[in-house]
């Protein structure tokens, strides 16, 4: 999760332990933080839609109301 100006003023990242499902969470906690970005890794291979985004990836490029980045 990415929130706004992060970048130009190269503020460190931050862990966060939240209870509840992945993509919920990350949601969540997006919003709680007014990012502008989510930025994700995807490695599940179970099926074709899930090799290219994996199940929580997808849940959130569809539900999240800011932008995705999804990275192998």
């Amino acid at each position: 999760l990415v929130h706004q100006g992060a970048c130009a003023r190269r503020d460190q990242t931050q862990s966060v332990i939240v209870d509840g499902s992945p993509w919920e969470a990350i949601i969540k906690v997006g919003k709680k933080i007014d990012a502008d970005l989510i930025v994700m890794a995807s490695h599940t291979k179970r099926k074709f839609v899930d090799y290219v985004l994996g199940p929580n990836a997808e849940h959130v490029v569809h539900h999240a109301k800011v932008s995705v980045m999804i990275v192998r």
